[in-house]
Parts: structure tokens; C-alpha cells; sequence
């Protein structure tokens, strides 16, 4: 299995995480991407992460 990346996402996409909803990326690094989820705040998800899907 091949380890999940943050290769791909870029800030500015559109995402959607099942616990938090939609939101939009704000930054990424190599472990992980911070997403803005409006009024649920800002978050550091890991690539991988169940739920979790770019649009």
C-alpha cells in the first residue's frame, strides 16, 4: 500500500471532511493540509484521513 500524500491539493481547492463538511484548503506541507471550515474553525488534516476528499 502507498502511503497517502498531501501531493495534489493546493490552497484554494474545495474539500469535504464527513466530520466537519465543506471547506477550502488554506495551506499544505509535506504531513498535512489546513483546511478553513468557516464556523467549525480551522483544522490540520491528514492525507489519508477517513471522510476526507478534495471536489
Amino acid at each position: 500500500m502507498v502511503p497517502a500524500t498531501t501531493e495534489g491539493f493546493a490552497e484554494g481547492d474545495r474539500v469535504t471532511l464527513d466530520r466537519f463538511g465543506l471547506g477550502r484548503v488554506i495551506a499544505v506541507t509535506a504531513d498535512y493540509v489546513t483546511i478553513d471550515f468557516g464556523a467549525d474553525g480551522t483544522r490540520r488534516v491528514l492525507p489519508g484521513t477517513a471522510g476526507f476528499h478534495r471536489l
